[in-house]
């Protein structure tokens, strides 16, 4: 198949864009970046991507991170491919989305396949865990850590990087290898799970079609909630049990461990904050306003804190690693607040709501930001306000694009949602004080 694919592709290929002068994408095509593969023993990194598409400009952004950079001029021959030009190649190569990431062998064979964006840290994981397996062989041994490697993260995480290339084989000591690195990775080299945490939870989900690998992270969930309820949580054994919630897809063990955090004696600030972190989506899709408020406590002045802190930060991007950790930091601050935002209006705090939206909005005066809190302002049943919103973002903002995400969110299709508790929806549209 491989060859076949090949032999399509030497007859339909077209050179790729020309990248910039500093970029690590070469101006070959996919055949000529085999074959320069071929002469410098490497393999091929290859990058769909879509002109003014989202997704990929935050993959290009990562593409420009040292961490990525270093490894792809130590290991790659890289190119970047319109997809939307190159529909025949994305065909060929079986891209069904972009963005998306190929790994190649100089013969052409599929070592690793990224669809959608990733952390740059996890994709680099991916791409040297394939690359060092092609290296060494499918077929070779892969060494169990012992000795001195046998309590260090890394280790067990390159071990079972390996192991997953190899496939179904050693599906279960791969899974072994995994849960090791969830049960003292952070004990071993504290900031480990901060970074890798997603991914093996990802690989781990994958092996379910040859283990018991949901069973086993619900063993681990049951281990957490039974610990958190004995009052021996904390606050890193919380965040795991959170992320195993959102990954299985199954967040009744988080919820609980939140309505404990809360309705303690004596709530501990910092599991509190963790904990409704990890589930405010879920309590504003089930209408807890009442209870997101009292774990949030002061959220207008949490929000002027936090705002300092970024517009502190924005200051300081002199790498594409930092200024994709600012964009991040900012993108979770609206939605954070947005939620916040939704919860006073519907308790009738409506001054607070609107000190809130200032705070925010100033902060970050985007039209993406102006639309998360009209669609807030819509799904708390106060379509006037989401209106006022519209007008103040539409007079700030002065980029087209902002402007239509405005427009697009205030004509969205109204949801409207009913105050909670006694007292019925507000009476009026207007933002009204306590």
């Amino acid at each position: 198949m491989i060859s076949t694919l090949l032999h399509s592709l030497c007859l339909a290929m077209l050179a790729t864009p020309a990248p910039a002068s500093d970029s690590i994408f070469k101006d070959l095509s996919v055949y000529d970046a085999l074959a320069q593969a071929r002469r410098s023993n490497q393999v091929v990194l290859v990058s769909w991507t879509r002109p003014d598409d989202p997704e990929c400009k935050r993959m290009d952004r990562a593409w420009e991170e040292a961490e990525m950079i270093d490894w792809v001029n130590k290991n790659a021959v890289a190119v970047q491919i319109d997809g939307e030009k190159e529909r025949r190649q994305a065909k060929n190569w079986m891209v069904n989305s972009i963005p998306t990431v190929l790994l190649l062998k100089p013969d052409g064979t599929i070592l690793l396949r990224v669809v959608g964006f990733q952390p740059t840290a996890e994709v680099v994981v991916e791409l040297d865990a394939a690359c060092r397996a092609a290296r060494a062989g499918i077929e070779s041994s892969v060494q169990r850590p012992l000795d001195e490697s046998a309590t260090d993260p890394a280790a067990w995480l390159a071990y079972a990087n390996a192991l997953f290339a190899k496939g179904k084989t050693d599906a279960t000591d791969c899974l072994d290898a995994y849960l090791w690195c969830i049960d003292n990775g952070e004990t071993q080299s504290p900031g480990f799970l901060d970074r890798y945490l997603q991914l093996i939870l990802r690989r781990i989900t994958a092996l379910e079609e040859f283990t018991n690998a949901k069973d086993s992270l619900r063993q681990r969930s049951n281990q957490y909630a039974r610990a958190l309820t004995n009052g021996f949580g904390t606050p890193d054994s919380l965040r795991i049990l959170i992320s195993i919630g959102n990954h299985l897809g199954e967040t009744g063990e988080s919820m609980r461990a939140f309505d404990s955090i809360l309705e303690s004696a004596t709530p501990d600030p910092v599991m509190l904050e963790v904990a409704l972190g990890g589930v405010l989506e879920t309590l504003i899709g089930r209408k807890r306003y009442d209870q997101v408020l009292r774990a949030a406590g002061e959220v207008v002045d949490k929000a002027r804190v936090d705002g300092a802190q970024i517009s502190g930060d924005s200051a300081k991007q002199s790498t594409a690693s930092a200024a994709t950790t600012f964009r991040d930091a900012r993108r979770e601050y609206v939605d954070r607040n947005g939620s916040y935002y939704e919860a006073l209006l519907v308790v009738g705090r409506g001054a607070d709501a609107k000190a809130l939206a200032d705070v925010v909005l100033e902060m970050v005066p985007t039209g993406n930001a102006y639309a998360t809190f009209i669609t807030h302002a819509k799904r708390a049943g106060v379509p006037k306000v989401a209106e006022q919103v519209c007008a103040a973002g539409l007079e700030k903002v002065s980029s087209a694009k902002g402007k239509k995400m405005m427009r697009r969110a205030l004509d969205a299709t109204k949801i409207g949602l009913k105050r909670i508790g006694p007292g019925g929806p507000p009476k009026t549209t207007e933002p009204k004080d306590e």
